[in-house]
């Protein structure tokens, strides 16, 4: 897991921080941990030798990785919401219709 620098938030650090004060962990009602928020590091960034740029850990990724996270894939799924046209069907008139849709408000009732 990589944590955000507890001094500068615009970095990582590259492995778990030298706790001053002990992060809050959160949990569901069932314990199950959600997260960890706050704490406090005994080092600054300069200091720690741990502390990376997003762009330096990027970088420090094995080239498979990368690009299995830049050609990353998804599946699509189009659910219809109404009919579709079957090619050479008639329209119905507004006849068939009204007489659809009075059959319909019967049938509610």
């Amino acid at each position: 897991m990589k944590w955000h620098c507890t001094v500068d938030s615009s970095k990582y650090c590259d492995g778990t921080p030298d706790w001053e004060v002990e992060p809050t962990q959160h949990t569901l009602a069932d314990g199950t941990l959600t997260y960890a928020a706050g704490g406090v590091c005994k080092l600054s960034p300069e200091a720690c030798g741990r502390c990376r740029t997003s762009q330096q850990l990027w970088n420090e990724l094995p080239q498979e990785e990368r690009d299995r996270v830049s050609n990353s894939t998804y599946i699509e799924t189009i659910t219809l919401i109404g009919k579709p046209k079957v090619e050479g069907e008639k329209p119905k008139s507004k006849k068939a219709k009204k007489l659809e849709a009075e059959i319909a408000q019967g049938s509610l009732f």
